[in-house]
């Protein structure tokens, strides 16, 4: 098999040059090496041996809608939990209770994300949910322990919004002159894409601190980068806003992330990855000024955060609402991918369909 794709290339580079001088008047400097024997390209760029990291880990989040008084025609709508495949993620089971129980119906929306609608004709005081659930991830390192560049491919997910959707603005990820300068400047050093990436999440990381209470869900980009100061979101945004004025298709994660006790937000950008240059969605947490290894776990994907709302919806009535919101996530099992398990002894077992339903 190895000769008979060598002998391939070989043909195909023939006739590429012998087109290049036909048509274009281009010579090749290394024509003359061309009738004799070559190494095979792969043994030329060998690829880095890499290994593998899995790491099983379990989630708990549980949030209460309180109304001052009675309301009706309540819809809550929730994005808590990952689909079952996204790259080298898989959800492995799931478990929800909800009180009073809901009318409910779920489906993925055009970024591929798991929704579910409840509908109440009334609640007198509170919604209460909680969601449980195990997830599978996967990571590469190099031999020396280094986090190789990896991400999702297109592919591997359900995503049917294309790439560039992920460049334009939006009401939160938007744009000023402090921000189009640092965008221009990075730019300008003529990196890599992946490298540029690799600057604006140290940039991000520069120009704000992290701080609570200075923001809201509301808060715009250029607001953050203003004050210098926000949460997860608005790392998030600055990135997104940076990556976007540079030419880098991004876009917004929520997910899930060890010792946060909240959801969490992260950047993924779209790199050339490889030995190929094969277009992956690459993980960048500006908020802990890293990329994203196998701790990590991609609930929901969008532009902002307006399109990824953990909790969202509403009511009919005068009353005032407030939210509160628990999450806790856990390691259960962590280690190379050859002897993977849950107990060192087999791997995770998916819970059936009907334990999938609401208990």
């Amino acid at each position: 098999l190895e000769s008979w794709v060598t002998e391939g290339v070989d043909r195909l580079d023939r006739i590429t040059t012998a087109m290049s001088r036909t048509f274009f008047g281009v010579v090749d400097s290394g024509a003359v090496q061309m009738a004799g024997p070559r190494r095979p390209r792969r043994l030329s760029h060998p690829e880095p041996t890499l290994h593998k990291i899995k790491a099983l880990l379990s989630a708990r989040n549980q949030f209460t809608y309180r109304y001052e008084s009675s309301v009706t025609n309540v819809r809550t709508v929730m994005r808590l939990a990952p689909n079952h495949h996204y790259g080298r993620q898989r959800r492995i089971d799931i478990r929800w209770h909800m009180e009073p129980a809901a009318d409910y119906r779920h489906y993925l929306d055009a970024f591929g994300n798991l929704v579910w609608q409840m509908d109440h004709l009334r609640v007198e005081k509170e919604i209460t949910c909680t969601v449980e659930m195990r997830v599978e991830t996967e990571a590469s390192y190099g031999t020396e322990g280094q986090l190789a560049l990896q991400g999702t491919s297109p592919q591997e997910t359900d995503c049917s919004v294309e790439a560039s959707e992920f460049m334009r603005l939006t009401p939160l990820v938007d744009r000023s002159e402090k921000l189009a300068r640092m965008a221009q400047r990075l730019r300008d050093k003529g990196e890599t894409t992946a490298d540029l990436a690799e600057a604006i999440l140290h940039q991000v990381h520069a120009v704000l601190r992290y701080e609570r209470g200075r923001t809201h869900i509301g808060t715009t980009a250029s607001e953050a980068v203003t004050l210098g100061a926000g949460v997860c979101q608005d790392y998030t945004h600055v990135m997104l806003s940076l990556c976007r004025l540079a030419g880098l298709p991004a876009r917004y994660v929520s997910g899930l992330l060890p010792g946060e006790g909240q959801m969490h937000a992260w950047v993924e950008v779209l790199l050339p990855i490889g030995p190929d240059k094969v277009l992956a969605w690459v993980g960048f947490d500006p908020t802990h000024q890293r990329r994203c290894d196998e701790r990590y776990v991609t609930v929901a994907i969008g532009r902002d955060y307006q399109d990824i709302a953990p909790t969202s919806g509403y009511y009919e009535g005068k009353a005032q609402s407030s939210l509160e919101m628990a999450v806790s996530v856990s390691m259960e099992s962590h280690g190379p991918a050859e002897r993977w398990s849950t107990s060192q002894g087999q791997a995770p077992t998916p819970l059936s369909a009907q334990d999938e339903q609401q208990q």
